[in-house]
Formats: C-alpha cells, sequence, structure tokens
C-alpha cells in the first residue's frame, strides 16, 4: 500500500525503488526487487533502517510507516547494536534512534527492560526533544512517543510526562504534548484536554481546543468526555465577544449534526444568529498561528485516513486524495486555508501547489491558498525583524523560531513588554534560538510566574541531534 503513496508515479514500483533503497545506511547494496517484495508482503521481518530507506525513497514523512508496524514485524537488534545505543544515550539519541528504543521497550519479548524510573527519565526527555524539534526530527520524536503511549505498561509514564512537560514549560509548547494524546487513544486524553481547555486562555487555549477537535475526529468522545466538554461550549458560546468564543466555534463545527443541534436547542436566539452570522464571514477572518497549526494537524489526519482507503471509487493515491479533498475545501469558498495547511503539512506540498497552479488555479479559493503558503529566507529574516513595522513584527516570530534565527542581540526583556508582539511567541522564537538572556528573563518580576516558568524552562533545553 505505501509504494502507491508516492507523488513521483515512477516510485510506485519495486523495480524503481529497489535500486534506490541500496544507497541508504543499513540495506544491503544487493537488495532486489523480490526480496523488497517479500518484506512488504510481511514474509520476512524488516530492519527499521530497511523502513527508513523506503520512507526517504517515497518521500513519506520520517517513521510514519515504523510506527504503524508491529514488534513482530521488525527483527531485533543484536546485543552489539543494543550497546551501542545504550552507550549513546548520553550523548544524544538521534530520530532513528528513538525509534529503535521506542520498539524495543514495547516489544513483547526480545525487547529491552528498564527500571520505571529509567524509563520515565527516557520519556521525559523524549517529550522535551520532540517539542522543540523540527521536520524529520519530530516527525521521528513524535511517532516514538505514539508508540509508547499506546502500550499498555508505558503508557501511563507518557501520561505522567505529558502532565509534567505542560507545567514545566509554563504552558509555552503545549499543542504537540496534548495532541499526542487522542492520536495514541491514551485513557487519560478527556481529563487532561478538559483541564486544559477549561483553565488556559489565549494562544493556549486555541491548541487546547486544537487537541480537543484531534480526539472528535479520532472518535474519541466518551460520554464522560462529551458531558465535560457539552458544559463548556455552551458557556463558551453563549458569549460571542468573549476571547474564548472563536475557539469554542472551531470545535462546535466538527461535531457531528446531532451533537450540534443538541447544544443548539440549549441556546438562545442571540446564541444561534452568533453561529449563523460567523459562518456567513468565516472566509474573511485572519487565522491566528494557533489556528493555522490545528488546521495542518488536521490535515495531517485527513492524509492519514487517505492512506487507509481502498474502495475503487474513492482516490487510489495519498497525492490524488489530497488534491481531490483540496478541490471540495477550495470549492466551498468558505475554507481557503484549510487548503493551504494542506499544502503546508503534506509531504507533497510541492506537487500539490504545482498541480493547483496549473490546474486548479480558477477555483474560488485557490489565489487565497497560494498566497497563504509563505515560503521565507532564514538569511534575511532576523534583519526583516529588526527593520520590520511594529504590526509586522509579530508575522515573523514563528518563522524565526522554525529556522532558529531569532536575533540575539536583541533586548528581549524590552520585546516581552512590546504591546505589538504576543509573548508567548517572543518565547518561542528566543528559546528555539537558545537566546542567551533567557535565564534572566526568568528571574523578571513583571512577568507572570507560567512565563517565568517557560523563560526558565527554555533556557535549559538542549536543543536536540537530527
Amino acid at each position: 500500500m505505501w509504494r502507491h503513496c508516492a507523488a513521483n508515479p515512477d516510485l510506485r514500483t519495486q523495480r524503481t525503488i529497489a535500486p534506490l533503497m541500496r544507497t541508504h545506511p543499513g540495506v544491503a547494496k544487493d537488495l532486489s526487487y523480490t526480496t523488497l517484495s517479500r518484506y512488504e508482503n510481511g514474509a520476512v521481518p524488516v530492519t527499521l533502517d530497511l523502513v527508513t530507506a523506503f520512507e526517504n525513497v517515497l518521500g513519506l514523512p520520517p517513521g510514519i510507516i515504523g510506527a504503524h508496524l508491529q514488534d513482530s514485524d521488525v527483527v531485533r537488534i543484536d546485543r552489539f547494536q543494543r550497546r551501542s545505543l545504550l552507550d549513546r544515550m548520553d550523548e544524544g539519541l538521534n530520530g532513528p534512534d528513538w525509534q529503535q528504543l521506542s520498539h524495543l521497550l514495547t516489544a513483547p519479548t526480545g525487547g529491552l527492560v528498564l527500571r520505571s524510573d529509567d524509563t520515565q527519565a527516557l520519556i521525559s526527555r523524549l517529550m522535551t526533544e520532540m517539542a522543540v524539534s523540527l521536520g524529520p526530527a519530530y516527525q521521528f520524536r513524535m511517532q516514538a512517543l505514539v508508540r509508547l503511549a499506546k502500550d499498555e505498561f508505558t503508557q501511563d509514564l507518557v501520561g505522567d510526562a505529558v502532565e509534567e512537560h505542560l507545567t514545566a514549560c509554563g504552558y509555552s509548547v503545549i499543542g504537540d504534548a496534548l495532541e499526542l494524546l487522542p492520536k495514541a487513544h491514551h485513557p487519560r486524553t478527556a481529563d487532561v484536554l478538559m483541564d486544559n481547555y477549561q483553565n488556559l486562555s489565549g494562544a493556549a487555549l486555541v491548541l487546547a481546543g486544537g487537541a480537543i477537535e484531534m480526539a472528535i475526529m479520532q472518535d474519541q468522545i466518551t460520554p464522560r468526555f462529551w458531558s465535560r466538554l457539552c458544559e463548556q461550549l455552551l458557556a463558551d458560546l453563549s458569549q460571542p465577544g468573549s476571547p474564548r468564543y472563536p475557539t469554542a466555534l472551531l470545535i462546535f463545527d466538527l461535531l457531528l449534526r446531532p451533537a450540534q443541534a443538541y447544544l443548539l436547542s440549549r441556546m438562545g436566539d442571540s446564541a444561534r444568529r452568533a453561529i449563523t452570522d460567523h459562518h456567513k464571514t468565516h472566509s474573511t477572518l485572519a487565522r491566528s498561528t494557533e489556528e493555522v497549526r490545528v488546521l495542518r494537524a488536521r490535515c495531517d489526519l485527513i492524509a492519514e485516513k487517505l492512506l487507509e482507503q481502498t474502495k475503487p471509487h474513492r482516490p487510489a493515491t495519498l497525492t490524488e486524495g489530497l488534491i481531490y479533498w483540496l478541490r471540495e475545501a477550495l470549492a466551498e469558498e468558505t475554507r481557503p486555508l484549510d487548503g493551504a495547511m494542506v499544502l503546508a503539512s503534506s509531504p507533497f506540498a510541492d506537487a500539490l501547489s504545482r498541480h493547483l497552479e496549473h490546474h486548479d488555479h480558477d477555483l474560488p479559493g485557490a489565489a487565497a491558498t497560494l498566497n497563504s503558503c509563505q515560503r521565507y529566507d532564514p538569511g534575511s529574516l532576523a534583519e526583516s525583524y529588526r527593520v520590520a513595522a511594529p504590526a509586522e513584527r509579530g508575522g515573523l516570530l514563528v518563522p524565526l523560531a522554525h529556522n532558529r534565527v531569532y536575533p540575539k542581540d536583541v533586548d528581549l526583556a524590552k520585546e516581552m513588554k512590546a504591546p505589538e508582539l504576543d509573548r508567548r511567541r517572543v518565547l518561542y522564537a528566543a528559546g528555539m534560538s537558545s537566546h542567551p538572556e533567557l535565564e534572566q528573563l526568568s528571574q523578571d518580576s513583571s512577568l507572570n510566574p507560567f512565563e517565568r516558568s517557560a523563560a526558565r524552562w527554555w533556557s535549559r533545553v538542549d536543543i536536540p541531534p537530527a
């Protein structure tokens, strides 16, 4: 099945894939297409090196296939390789190392048995590394955490690590940690998500709402979860002008019709009218960075579901499926930025954007979608931030963070007091760029306790290897 996800049709045959895989580390130099067929059919257990090479050749997100493999499908590494893996723990593990370690820790036999406190320390470290990783490094670590969160022996340790992380980082990097729970169908999903959703505000509230959206899409709304969510949504949706209202609407829009009808039946006339008016103007609303991130997570889930579609009348490949979904989103005219998020989150972003430019550029939302896919030059980002108008600087913080180029000579205390900048994003950009003033900022009495905790956490984080 995975071969059919390749953006390039030429890479959907074993005869083409096998020679390209031979150049990757850990793959036999004489790998043939017939042997590859045996791996695909499950006749022979695979190594994770082989899986990584397969993902690279197809252009799939790193770790996505390894996350779906059963431990019985994976070749156990020998004692020398295991010793090497354990020796590297103090120096730092890369993404594939963490994937291998997660398989060893969850293997029913022939795996790795550690003391509970040692496993807890490893999971906490993995949680921190995942939160500050980007690209392939992030993908590997998140997939490793999902595997550990699904395992009956380690899922409680992952739950503890999530809650400890949220507090330790001052709720400054919480989106990935919260989304991990519904992705893994974790038993603590309802309590952790609702506790955060009810108590947080601002950008952190949007991310907590995004995790609840993920739980809805994963069909994890238990009666107890629904009871808490229902009452909170009714409270938030009854106040159209409140800061919580937009996030509550995003969640409301994902609910099934019967659930929406139930909530509407308990609202007043003014609240129902406000929802109708919002949907009429939805296409003109600007998305915050946090809302965009939630949409990207939603599109990732859509992509995973498209991978599983096998019915003849459905799109045959992931690329075609995303193009199909993108056209549907753009044709509605009210969700152009949803389409932009497909482009941003898909491993086939270039192919999709080319398709849009050449074939569907006349769709109502096409122009807005393409304009939303901003590409930044890391070399000029820092200088752009220095000279940008106050109203424009806030939009550069996330790109600065993702390129790790927030200027180190900028007065961080002064930036935290700038009214046009979101403090949480300033801390994120400065932290991802290892700004030297973070420790000093953690003692600043003008910041609230969460911001001081975040500054302290960021000052101590080591950026992990790729």
